[in-house]
């Protein structure tokens, strides 16, 4: 059984390994029980995946990772980190009170490690607020709410350590936080990061304990899951880049993309989409869904101190296979 085995080369955040011997160790509370304004948005995730075709998920020659799930929206899609669901035949997820549900995969982000799924026999889940990172700051108050060890859901309390351009954190707990996709709340109730891994280990091998963990921005994880749903539901067209989360600027620019063909490059900061300013992933989000693949888009990008109009044609989503 996997707990914090994570994604082995997280594409979408620069995973700066070496900031783990410099950060300066902050006193934080003991875990305690999870308050009910947040255990409601935890939901614990059982994933099971064959290694012998046996049928049943109880047989002891089946694999059983398990992690954390955030609700997207309010219709049953939960998010994760990819690395939970890794090449899952069987889902199950429970909630705060103890009810569990199967669940089924939408789709993962193999670029940046996170993955969608979907309880099939549920009235919904409640849908947290969720913050910018950009009013985190080194030293800002945090909250995990977690199952440490499949346990009870406890709050651990953290301290952030770093944060980093794109959004990335580093946190330093006292105790056991939670399995991998654990949501990560600031004083407010609000959400701002999923945990990805203890950085001080080997990130093959399944750990949680004290010590310094990674954590990716909530907003951009919740970025990547409404366009993998998006892209289940056959909604909208697909560009083809990823950005940083402070300020759009275009990260990486996948190859045979609408983005590539346009001429977009690594650097260039998106400013509108079809007209519409953009100010935020969540701003990107909104435009791009209301396109469709075929549909042609007007994108206006800061390049070198210029400002540049390309046109692009949207594309289907390539096909994603389970990770």
């Amino acid at each position: 059984m996997d707990r914090l085995r994570c994604i082995r080369k997280p594409l979408l955040i620069p995973v700066l390994l070496s900031v783990a011997a410099s950060l300066a160790q902050s006193p934080v509370s003991a875990a305690d029980p999870a308050p009910e304004r947040l255990r409601k948005f935890v939901f614990t995730v059982n994933a099971y995946s064959r290694t012998d075709g046996k049928d049943m998920p109880n047989d002891p020659r089946w694999r059983r990772n398990v992690g954390t799930a955030f609700p997207v929206d309010e219709r049953g899609y939960l998010m994760t980190l990819s690395c939970v669901l890794r090449n899952a035949e069987r889902i199950q997820v429970t909630d705060s009170e103890g009810g569990r549900f199967e669940a089924s995969l939408v789709g993962v982000d193999q670029t940046g490690g996170i993955g969608v799924l979907k309880i099939l026999k549920n009235d919904g889940a409640p849908v947290s607020r969720i913050a910018s990172v950009r009013a985190v700051r080194s030293g800002s108050r945090v909250t995990f709410v977690g199952t440490p060890a499949g346990g009870e859901l406890t709050a651990t309390e953290g301290s952030v350590e770093s944060v980093y351009d794109d959004g990335s954190m580093v946190v330093t707990v006292d105790g056991e936080p939670g399995t991998s996709g654990t949501p990560v709340f600031n004083d407010d109730g609000q959400a701002i990061g999923l945990l990805a891994y203890h950085i001080e280990s080997d990130r093959s091998e399944a750990v949680s304990r004290a010590g310094s963990y990674l954590v990716f921005p909530m907003e951009y994880a919740a970025l990547m899951a409404r366009s993998i749903i998006n892209r289940f539901e056959g909604r909208s067209g697909w560009m083809g880049v990823s950005a940083f989360v402070n300020d759009l600027a275009v990260r990486e620019v996948y190859p045979g993309s609408p983005a590539e063909k346009a001429g977009l490059r690594p650097g260039d900061r998106l400013l509108e989409f079809n007209g519409k300013q953009l100010s935020s992933p969540e701003d990107l989000v909104r435009a791009s869904g209301a396109t469709r693949p075929g549909d042609t888009a007007r994108v206006k990008v800061a390049r070198n101190g210029d400002v540049l109009s390309l046109t692009l044609r949207l594309a289907e989503f390539p096909s994603t296979d389970n990770p």
